[in-house]
């Protein structure tokens, strides 16, 4: 096999180890969704300030799910705990170590990062700032809300963008879809077991779906692509002349 066709050969057996995390043609899109997710926590966050009840919405969405739901509990519940601080830990170490064995080095990062910064912000910064209590409780954001949809964004992101995995197209999107409706159940779960309110939830969507996009963007800006997302096809000019090479070669001869 000529030198050439060899080096390329090796190339398209190296992993992926290097390349944005967003695709170049899904960043305005990204950068819109952020857009919205800041805006949605903002006039949420001021619309129920200080307040220590469920507004006209909540009233009506709170009090349809847990009619609904209340015959399935112990489901609820197992839904819920997904999002508690201790599993969302083991989430987050599943995934930073599955990217890290896969020399997804940016997605690590991203698991590293996005997810525990997601979870401070809102019980550190958004809870106290905005002062929406439930039973004397600061509830606004969700935490299990912003746990669960930064855990469903890192997990869309990393199945979906340029680094993802080799695996069958419909079982990659199977697995994003399941993780966006698992945190959507979690957001249910929450509400229908009178943890939170649902307005509660929206914003905690919002604010795990934000920060991970932020840092998505961020760490593409900050750290320069290496290798190809993909192992680049050999150009069909490149293959006919290594093809072709041997012949040459024996002609000459």
């Amino acid at each position: 096999m000529p030198r050439t066709m060899r080096s390329q050969a090796r190339q398209q057996r190296k992993p992926r180890v290097s390349g944005p995390l967003l695709a170049a043609g899904i960043r305005p899109l990204a950068v819109a969704l952020l857009a919205v997710c800041v805006a949605v926590t903002a006039l949420l966050g001021l619309w129920l300030m200080h307040q220590g009840q469920a507004d006209w919405l909540d009233s009506v969405i709170d009090w349809g799910l847990r009619v609904n739901l209340y015959r399935h509990r112990a489901i609820l519940i197992r839904l819920g705990e997904l999002a508690d601080p201790l599993q969302t830990t083991e989430i987050t170490v599943a995934l930073v170590l599955a990217c890290l064995l896969t020399r997804r080095w940016r997605g690590a990062l991203l698991a590293a990062v996005a997810i525990p910064a997601a979870g401070a912000l809102t019980e550190y910064l958004l809870k106290p700032l905005f002062d929406r209590t439930a039973q004397g409780h600061l509830e606004f954001p969700s935490g299990h809300s912003t746990g669960a949809f930064a855990m469903a964004a890192v997990c869309m992101v990393l199945l979906l963008g340029p680094l993802r995995p080799r695996l069958p197209d419909t079982l990659r999107k199977f697995l994003a879809v399941a993780a966006a409706l698992t945190a959507a159940g979690v957001a249910v779960a929450v509400v229908a077991l009178d943890f939170h309110y649902f307005t509660d939830t929206v914003a905690g969507a919002a604010v795990g779906t934000a920060v991970v996009l932020a840092t998505a963007l961020l760490l593409d800006r900050l750290i320069p692509s290496g290798s190809p997302d993909r192992p680049a096809a050999i150009p069909p000019e490149a293959a006919r002349n290594g093809a072709d090479s041997p012949a040459r070669s024996g002609a000459e001869s």
